[in-house]
């Protein structure tokens, strides 16, 4: 009866054990964190990668054709449209000005460790809103356009005869 009982308790306890010392290298262990982004086509969007415990690891942004855009906050894409406007120890914070359809898709901030991490941020990109008779649609931005102006742009033009 006391081998066996104490084999069981033996084997929870290092259980126990194992899985602590599992939890405390997950808590030291570097992550990446995005966030999600929508922006009206033309206006800008800001591609966030927030670093936890980052120790200095390389890091790259992708785009969704997964071309490097920023290597360790050096450029390697030469787009213009794209400014580092941040690269610190909590994060690498990315302008893309003038954004077209065609930049919608899957921002990739990765982290390379010992493992390697990685988030996406997805933007999507709204279609302008236009002042032509043809197209009513609604698009509103994220950086706030006023519901009151978008409003009187529809009516200014259905009294055009749209």
């Amino acid at each position: 009866m006391g081998p066996a009982r104490w084999g069981r308790g033996r084997g929870r306890a290092m259980l126990a054990a194992l899985g602590l010392l599992w939890a405390a290298g997950r808590a030291l262990a570097q992550e990446v964190q995005t966030e999600n982004m929508t922006v009206v086509e033309g206006g800008v969007a800001e591609i966030n990668c927030r670093l936890h415990r980052y120790d200095g690891s390389i890091v790259v942004i992708q785009n969704p054709a997964r071309q490097t855009l920023f290597f360790n906050g050096t450029r390697a894409l030469k787009d213009e449209r794209f400014q580092l406007v941040e690269f610190t120890q909590r994060q690498v914070r990315i302008l893309l000005s003038d954004v077209r359809l065609e930049d919608e898709g899957g921002y990739f901030c990765q982290l390379y460790t010992d493992d390697t991490h990685h988030q996406i941020a997805s933007l999507t990109v709204l279609e302008g809103v236009t002042q032509g008779p043809k197209n009513h649609s609604l698009a509103l931005s994220n950086e706030g356009r006023r519901l009151s102006e978008v409003l009187r742009g529809i009516f200014e033009v259905k009294s055009q005869g749209g």
